[in-house]
């Protein structure tokens, strides 16, 4: 049941999914050794990793573990090596809309290691990619987690997620079922302390961000506290951020293997421009519109491709003029 180390690895977050399965294998005779990789500007950080601390200091003390619960191995992203081909393979896949998909799986090619990966699937993004056909039963019949079938995927797909497992407990498993079944097999104390929003503030969930909303989507309810502390606060902080505000909308579009882009009036809805943009281009457009700063901009610019700091925010500060017309 376990990989060929003897041993379960498994990028643990702190989050709903990846406790789930740390509860589950704490049931069980087994070693597990969580993994947990710092990404960058993620303002999640110390909530993330103190509700690590706090889940295994009450699962090391109930009597039901039986599992020997290691502490985790905390790896910044930093440390970790560009990989070009899992990059490349990652971009071409699903681009900025996961990027911490790209950083876990260049740091299980590093060690070409089998590691467990909480994700619930779903009918969209990266669940889409890899769903049915493309993932078979691991070959430890004991070990019920999913695999990769490399036969079926093409390179891209096996550069991504060639090394991670996927637990068949998660499959399709909505928020509001997690939940249930935690609190239904007395682990509801557990369920208080995991983290998942990517924009605390002030100590709640923002109500806002992406996993907050599939909290909301999937059953399980927020405190309202946290949304409306981030519908007062948060200007002001992306104001102290010195967030970049374009002046248009844009709109991407890949045609014939090249990206275009619109630039529109936001008050007229009227199209200013259209151009082609390289893939340094679409980075830098994409970045911004998530909200990024200059700092973070140039940060992805360095971590994408072969370029120094001052050369990636030279790049960047100039993009973003031509942006702004």
């Amino acid at each position: 049941m376990t990989n060929k180390k003897g041993i379960i690895n498994i990028f643990w977050t702190g989050g709903l999914d990846s406790t789930f399965r740390i509860v589950e294998l704490s049931q069980r005779q087994c070693t597990v050794q969580p993994y947990y990789i710092i990404i960058k500007k993620k303002q999640s950080l110390n909530n993330e990793l103190k509700a690590i601390e706090t889940i295994l200091r009450i699962l090391r003390k109930d009597k039901r573990t039986k599992a020997q619960l290691l502490d985790p191995v905390i790896v910044d992203e930093e440390e970790i090596p560009r990989d070009t081909n899992t990059f490349d393979s990652w971009f071409r896949l699903i681009r900025w809309e996961g990027w911490q998909y790209y950083v876990l799986a260049k740091y299980a090619n590093l060690h070409n290691m089998e590691v467990e990966l909480g994700l619930q699937f779903s009918s969209s993004g990266v669940g889409e990619i890899i769903d049915g056909k493309l993932l078979t039963s691991h070959p430890d019949p004991d070990y019920d987690v999913m695999v990769l079938d490399k036969k079926q995927a093409d390179q891209d797909i096996i550069n991504v997620f060639g090394n991670f497992c996927f637990p068949k407990s998660l499959y399709h498993k909505t928020k509001r079922e997690e939940v249930d079944i935690l609190r239904k097999n007395g682990y509801g104390k557990i369920v208080k302390y995991t983290w998942s929003c990517f924009h605390p503030i002030l100590g709640y969930p923002c109500g806002h961000c992406g996993p907050c909303k599939s909290f909301e989507k999937e059953g399980v309810r927020l405190p309202l506290i946290g949304k409306i502390l981030t519908s007062t606060f948060r200007p002001l902080k992306k104001k102290s951020m010195k967030v970049i505000k374009l002046n248009y909308d844009y709109t991407l579009r890949e045609v014939s293997e090249v990206y275009a882009a619109k630039a529109i009036d936001p008050k007229t809805g009227e199209v200013k421009k259209m151009f082609r943009l390289n893939e340094t281009g679409v980075i830098i457009l994409e970045a911004l519109q998530d909200g990024a700063d200059l700092e973070e901009v140039t940060r992805r610019l360095t971590d994408g491709f072969d370029v120094d700091y001052e050369t990636a925010k030279t790049q960047a500060s100039a993009f973003i003029a031509k942006l702004n017309l």
